[in-house]
């Protein structure tokens, strides 16, 4: 196991396929010397493994952990983990997506998140970047932030504000919950998506879509497959023309082990109707708009 996992941390090589697929972004290049493989094992498989049940207890005495959803959230996964979803599109598919008006707009503005963690401000820089309107040099870094799709929001709203006399636009932030119903969830993401002076960024969990990191019954991957959430924008989506067949949500996963995939909308509506269960609350799409004209 120890094997498999210092041979993941090597260095990749970027495939035309790849570039493609992720917009002419290329993977980067990890190339970790032996001590630090070794040291990065010791910190997921050894540190995290003897302070996650500490860090639930905790939460259990502050009453910060929700137990009510914990099945579902158990069978959601569980689910994906025994069917995840196609992470390499067909070419055909890629190029429909890439085609899109909405997808447009990220050409050449994509970038990925620089380590782990680090989704929320890879995402917010992504979604302003898109953007023509938006001054490179007021974007946000790529540091540590809020992991909550209401701080995600106030924090580009802030950034605006304190920013108008440098030329940064007026953006307006709209979260959707991913506890309204389908119909609406459709309606909302169609609505962001299709106007051109908005985006949409989702928050999610991921594992309900690619089941939980191998070897499961490894503690850190159970728990971090239930509890992790994810942001990412999305590019756009390619209507079914078959009847009864949902539309496919194109996400660009800012990490870039993963990169551009192709979702069914009732899937995706799961992941983001799947609630948080240390806030209680569902996860959520998020639609900034350009408000400044």
């Amino acid at each position: 196991y120890l094997v498999i996992f210092l041979s993941s941390t090597m260095a990749t090589v970027t495939t035309d396929y790849e570039v493609a697929k992720n917009g002419g972004l290329e993977k980067p290049v990890v190339n970790l010397a032996l001590k630090d493989r070794i040291k990065i094992f010791l910190l997921i498989y050894g540190v995290f493994q003897f302070l996650m049940p500490i860090f639930i207890i905790i939460r259990i005495m502050k009453k910060e952990f929700h137990w009510s959803g914990f099945g579902k959230l158990y069978r959601l996964v569980s689910t994906a983990h025994n069917d995840p979803i196609d992470l390499h599109p067909s070419e055909m598919l890629i190029s429909k997506v890439w085609a899109l008006d909405s997808a447009k707009h990220y050409a050449g503005r994509l970038e990925w998140q620089k380590r782990e963690g680090y989704c929320a401000p890879a995402t917010q820089r992504c979604i302003l970047k898109s953007f023509t309107s938006f001054p490179i040099h007021c974007l946000p870094e790529q540091v540590h932030g809020p992991s909550e799709p209401v701080a995600w929001s106030s924090q580009i709203e802030k950034l605006c504000n304190e920013n108008k006399d440098k030329g940064v636009p007026r953006m307006n932030t709209e979260i959707v919950r991913g506890d309204v119903g389908y119909e609406v969830f459709l309606e909302k993401l169609r609505k962001g998506i299709s106007q051109s002076n908005s985006r949409v960024a989702i928050n999610y969990l991921r594992p309900s879509l690619t089941g939980f990191k191998k070897p499961w019954w490894v503690p850190v991957h159970f728990m971090f497959g239930l509890i992790s959430g994810h942001f990412s924008p999305i590019l756009g989506m390619l209507e079914s023309t078959t009847p009864r067949t949902p539309p496919l949500v194109a996400v660009f996963d800012v990490n870039a082990a993963f990169g551009m995939y192709l979702v069914e909308a009732p899937r995706l509506y799961q992941a983001i109707n799947a609630r948080d269960i240390l806030s209680g609350n569902s996860r959520a799409i998020i639609i900034v708009s350009d408000v400044s004209e």
